[in-house]
């Protein structure tokens, strides 16, 4: 796809996207500036290319969606979301930056490591991480542990990257269901994925809790930015898009 060349209805969706993206750089600046990226780890070329960012300003609550076996671990249900991600959508890894489990335990995800962005959260993700909890919260309700898990790993990642969770910060938001137009929104700095997305994520059982943990963490930091270099690699010509009109037989 990539070096092939495009139909007219791939070039216009390749146009739409680079107007989408424009839009993110004009409207986000220093807080989406990608200061990294990387298209091959030990002299191995990477699936896709991590990037990195100066500034995370935003933490997003989802849930996973899925009804929970008792007699599945931990382990074998992030195995299933690993081979969904990356299978089935053909993404590169999961999604998600930290994961709580069925008994509250957090799991670091995603490679890359800090100020990495993903795919979690349509055009809100380079200044964001994610938190995903196991199951679907529009049907059952969170246990004990699972709270303590969230209330957790909510002030630890305030305080890593200096997010003031009751802060006002800007978002994106689409327009209509193809998302061909985009416009700013202005959410706090701990959000459900529901407030960026037309979705129900992250279900009428856990939304709530939002605003009781905005209050319950917030504390005044200033933002703690990306300390690396700024490297950002040249494209391999391989990855190189084609944009020349296919010619018709």
């Amino acid at each position: 796809y990539v070096q092939s060349p495009k139909t007219q209805i791939q070039l216009d969706a390749l146009r739409l996207q680079d107007i989408r993206s424009d839009f993110i750089d004009k409207t986000f600046g220093l807080a989406g500036q990608i200061t990294s990226i990387r298209y091959s780890e030990n002299g191995h070329p990477l699936v896709a290319p991590i990037e990195k960012v100066k500034q995370v300003s935003r933490i997003i609550i989802h849930h996973e969606w899925m009804s929970l076996d008792k007699n599945e671990t931990d382990e074998e249900i992030i195995r299933r979301i690993y081979r969904s991600h990356t299978l089935s959508k053909q993404w590169w890894d999961i999604a998600y930056n930290y994961i709580i489990g069925q008994r509250g335990k957090i799991y670091e995800w995603h490679a890359g490591g800090d100020y990495v962005a993903w795919v979690h959260a349509l055009y809100n993700n380079r200044w964001t991480v994610w938190v995903v909890i196991l199951g679907d919260y529009s049907k059952n309700h969170l246990n004990r542990d699972q709270i303590a898990g969230l209330e957790k790993i909510i002030p630890f990642l305030a305080q890593k990257y200096g997010i003031t969770l009751s802060a006002n910060v800007d978002g994106v938001e689409c327009i209509n269901s193809t998302c061909d137009t985009l416009k700013k929104v202005t959410t706090k700095s701990l959000i459900g994925h529901r407030d960026v997305r037309a979705t129900d994520c992250p279900g009428e059982n856990l939304y709530p809790f939002i605003e009781k943990w905005i209050t319950q963490f917030n504390k005044t930091y200033a933002p703690v930015y990306n300390p690396e270099q700024i490297n950002i690699e040249p494209t391999p010509t391989s990855l190189v898009m084609n944009r020349t009109l296919k010619v018709s037989s």
